[in-house]
């Protein structure tokens, strides 16, 4: 007999004074729960779990206001549990039977919860834009300010584990720097009050114009690495050796802006 699910969602947003919001959401489903319109072997056949929790959170507020610094930061929490109905290493008797049934021993049931569960993890930071902004009463911009600087930072990793999968690993790392300076040059215009060049023949060279130096600089450099490690869980039951993969990449690049 196929008996009844039931599944549920929640969402909780909170914003913590001026500098941070925290979001907390979760939900859940058991075997059996579906819409109406499904047929019984189309309903779920698994318990899930599943709860994220991410925040975002201005650091600069801890900072004195007068410096105008800005870190603003964000995080991300996640973790998703779905657990079979039936056990799939036989898959005619529910998986909670055999869990429960104490005539095996309890390290081999923990075993058995743990190799039957699909888990997935993801977290992550990043701070992006950090930077220092000017303040009211600053006076003309310089080529060496520090206002004219920003850094990112970011990293993010996921996990993940099942039946066929004993591993599998991403890390992912990401910075950057960026400085920008607008000088605004002064425009010259050498032919805009010949006479002769003012009837509108010679508009062409009368609006000829040009600066004495960029009227923008900048650059930028991004560093990118990311790890890989993954392993196949041997379901053989034969003694098979199975080494796990790795994969690396790292990547730098730069630009530069002149105009």
């Amino acid at each position: 007999t196929e008996n009844g699910g039931w599944a549920a969602n929640a969402h909780v947003t909170a914003k913590l004074a001026d500098f941070a919001n925290v979001t907390l959401a979760g939900n859940m489903y058991t075997p059996g729960f579906g819409s109406i319109e499904n047929k019984v072997n189309e309903r779920k056949k698994e318990t899930l779990k599943q709860y994220n929790i991410s925040s975002t959170v201005e650091l600069g507020k801890f900072i004195r206001e007068s410096y105008n610094v800005r870190v603003p930061m964000y995080v991300d929490y996640s973790e998703i549990y779905v657990t079979p109905q039936f056990n799939p290493l036989d898959a005619d008797i529910p998986l909670e039977t055999t869990l429960k049934n104490t005539e095996l021993s309890k390290r081999y049931r923990d075993s058995l919860r743990f190799l039957t569960q699909d888990y997935t993890r993801r977290r992550s930071i990043n701070f992006t834009n950090v930077r220092k902004d000017k303040g009211k009463d600053s006076k003309k911009s310089h080529i060496y300010d520090i206002e004219n600087w920003a850094a990112t930072y970011s990293y993010s990793e996921f996990y993940r584990r099942n039946t066929t999968i004993e591993f599998n690993l991403l890390k992912d790392y990401h910075g950057g720097l960026v400085y920008s300076y607008a000088p605004q040059p002064k425009n010259i215009k050498p032919f805009d009050k010949i006479k002769f060049l003012q009837p509108k023949y010679f508009q062409l060279i009368k609006d000829v114009n040009f600066y004495l130096y960029p009227d923008k600089l900048g650059f930028s450099t991004n560093i990118d690495r990311e790890y890989t490690s993954n392993k196949v869980r041997n379901t053989t039951g034969g003694d098979v050796l199975i080494l796990p993969t790795y994969n690396k990449r790292f990547n730098m690049t730069r630009n530069y802006d002149f105009n």
